[in-house]
């Protein structure tokens, strides 16, 4: 091996080594419920918990990484799933199409991911519709996530449905 080669190679691991992560997944996960009274057509799940005023740079894994906002190059969506909990729990029955959006302040609604047409399961990962960099939003104060969805059978009883949101976040090393 030439000297120089064998010098960079060594460096490189070093650096490796040393740098710390420079990626990491952070999961959101709410859920909403259905009343059994609502009538057919579009409206909107109201999620009662973290969909609602999402801060990252407060969030756990943040924390656990020792990042701030100021360390981020990008948080980008990786998955967006959705399961039925209970009682009814098949999503081909319940829905006909859902679209999930992010909104935060002084920034444009950004739809993330949709689905038409479901298949016969409890859980279903949607079509991300957007592979932009979501860092403003994620990183704003009062981020939320909404969704709008077409019944397509109302159901007879309140039901429940999970939603989870992957995110990876790219993060600047230090040199």
């Amino acid at each position: 091996m030439r000297p120089h080669i064998g010098a960079a190679f060594v460096f490189s691991v070093f650096a490796c080594a040393c740098g710390g992560i420079d990626r990491f997944e952070h999961v959101i996960t709410d859920s909403a419920t259905i009343p059994g009274t609502i009538n057919m057509g579009p409206f909107s799940l109201n999620y009662g918990g973290a969909f609602n005023g999402t801060d990252l740079s407060k969030a756990e894994t943040f924390r656990n990484n020792d990042v701030s906002p100021d360390d981020v190059d990008g948080i980008f969506i990786q998955s967006v799933t959705i399961q039925g909990t209970k009682p009814i729990d098949r999503l081909d029955v319940l829905f006909e199409a859902m679209e999930l959006a992010i909104e935060a302040p002084g920034l444009p609604r950004l739809p993330i991911a949709s689905k038409r047409g479901f298949e016969r399961s409890n859980a279903s990962g949607l079509n991300l519709d957007t592979n932009q960099n979501i860092k403003d939003y994620a990183t704003s104060e009062t981020m939320t996530v909404t969704t709008n969805v077409d019944i397509k059978q109302q159901p007879a009883f309140e039901t429940t449905i999970e939603t989870t949101v992957t995110l990876i976040i790219d993060i600047n090393l230090p040199l």
